[in-house]
């Protein structure tokens, strides 16, 4: 049995013993206090139906895994890893979904991770590639190719960034589209994820003004809704995701490939 198990059925017992001792209190001064016998067990009843209810509420809502204060002070301040990439796989020179946009996408984000983990050197995320090339998500009609990380927040696997090229991408348009996935992103807090994801938005999506604040509301909008979902098939502590497409002119500049 796990160490949050048994604090939870603590939690529990704790609970029971409190409206035990309410009750016999009550029942200890019914007389003193012109309590009818009927009244007392009304009490009694009420206490258990709340108590029931409001733990029911507390496991729809997801209240009873939300992190303690001193854990979440521990992920929010932990020592990042040393990343070490993968070897990339590669993308052959031609074949399904190979064009010169592609091409040269892969060759300019080679430098990507290690871009992007200077950018986050005051924090706990870090990125690290992995041989994978193909990108496709469960929307797309094949395979997409580009550069996949591992995001890391410490020691742990926090989510993924998969990156491939836009429309007509070059250096003078360097197009790139971004889906950031992190899981379980209630467990951070806000300062934290927008450490990571405006970090990301900062290299990926600065072409212009307009692009860039296009970027920051789409991110702030996906974290206010994980937020604040509801209904019976709500997920307790879901997966953040991001999709965005902008000019990565930052990165090309900050990987010394831009004119």
């Amino acid at each position: 049995m796990t160490r949050k198990r048994l604090a939870d059925i603590g939690k529990q017992l704790l609970t029971w013993l409190a409206i035990v001792i309410a009750c016999l209190a009550l029942w200890a001064f019914q007389d003193y206090l012109d309590i009818s016998v009927g009244t007392w067990l009304l009490f009694v009843g009420f206490a258990m139906y709340m108590q029931f209810t409001l733990s029911k509420l507390e496991e729809r809502i997801g209240l009873e895994q939300l992190p303690t204060f001193d854990a979440m002070m521990e992920l929010n301040s932990i020592t990042p890893i040393n990343p070490k990439h993968e070897i990339s796989n590669g993308i052959p020179e031609e074949g399904w979904g190979v064009t010169e946009e592609v091409l040269l996408f892969y060759r300019h984000f080679s430098k990507f991770g290690d871009v992007m983990n200077d950018w986050l050197k005051d924090s706990p995320w870090r990125l690290q590639e992995v041989a994978g090339t193909d990108v496709a998500t469960l929307g797309d009609d094949g395979p997409v190719l580009g550069r996949r990380y591992k995001i890391f927040h410490g020691s742990q696997v926090a989510g993924k960034v998969s990156l491939s090229d836009g429309l007509d991408y070059s250096l003078e348009s360097p197009a790139t589209h971004a889906v950031i996935e992190l899981y379980d992103a209630r467990d951070y807090h806000a300062e934290t994820v927008m450490d990571l994801f405006g970090g990301l938005a900062s290299i990926l999506a600065s072409g212009s003004r307009d692009e860039i604040d296009k970027a920051y509301l789409g991110i702030r909008t996906a974290m206010i809704e994980a937020m604040w979902r509801i209904g019976p098939n709500v997920v307790q502590n879901a997966d953040l995701e991001i999709r965005f497409t902008g000019s990565a002119k930052h990165y090309l500049r900050l990987a010394h490939l831009a004119h």
